[in-house]
């Protein structure tokens, strides 16, 4: 069965220079599996040669008449993998070590993921009306899932809701970005016979303060943001594996 990594790279130019940093990071700690993109810029590819298969799509938005309907690339796409088993990362990702030991939880599990650091939406997730306002969504920054009915049929449904979102908001709110993690929580909850399983924060630290056991093996933000590079940030994140509390604000670690 077929393997690789996956980027979703729909936008100007920003994003695909984005794509190209983290799929280098990638290429550096792993050479055995091809990387494939799916873009809308794929003529202003400069390194055709950092992917197996580029997929060209039109890439318009299908709300454009709304500013804050940015994140339904990954629901739109995420089922254009070339792979049998795809391991699809968000284009602002840095890899710091290996990742490929993952792929083989897909043979137990139909999709893998790390929850959210955040409920970015205030809105609770529902099942059959009945509220779940405990329910921490998972992040859709890392995804590994099997191209199977099971995985189509759920990312069906998180299209089906985020595009159903704007609709369902609060006038005042709308104004706000529709974020593409409580639609894919919905979807989870309506798909019960997909086994999913629930990744250690390694493999996706974002830029919020948090507890972190064992080595870094993807950042997950846009470096500028802490006033860094992805280097000295690996360097901070990873000089021990112990448990320590990770503050982007400082960019730093402190070891408990």
């Amino acid at each position: 069965m077929s393997q690789g990594y996956f980027y979703i790279a729909i936008g100007d130019e920003k994003c695909l220079a984005e794509a190209e940093v983290s799929t280098r990071s990638l290429k550096r700690v792993q050479d055995k599996l091809g990387v494939s993109i799916v873009t809308n810029q794929a003529s202003s590819i400069q390194c055709s040669e950092l992917y197996e298969h580029i997929i060209k799509v039109d890439g318009t938005n299908p709300n454009s008449n709304n500013p804050m309907f940015v994140h339904w690339m990954k629901p739109e796409y995420i089922n254009s993998s070339p792979y049998d088993k795809t391991f699809f990362v968000d284009t602002d990702t840095y890899f710091c070590l290996d990742c490929n030991e993952l792929f083989q939880l897909l043979d137990y599990f139909d999709i893998c993921m790390c929850t959210d650091f955040a409920n970015k939406q205030t809105q609770p997730c529902f099942k059959n009306n009945k509220v779940f306002s405990c329910y921490r969504p998972y992040n859709s920054g890392v995804i590994l899932f099997n191209k199977c009915a099971k995985t189509a049929l759920l990312f069906q449904k998180w299209k089906h809701n985020y595009h159903n979102t704007i609709g369902s908001r609060p006038v005042e709110k709308k104004k706000r970005k529709i974020f593409d993690q409580r639609p894919l929580a919905m979807a989870v909850l309506s798909t019960a016979d997909v086994k999913i399983y629930t990744l250690p924060n390694i493999y996706n630290v974002r830029a919020a303060k948090s507890g972190i056991y064992g080595k870094t093996r993807i950042l997950h933000f846009r470096p500028q943001h802490l006033k860094a590079t992805y280097e000295e940030i690996e360097k901070v994140v990873n000089k021990t594996g112990d448990f320590r509390i990770w503050n982007p604000k400082k960019c730093e670690c402190v070891t408990i």
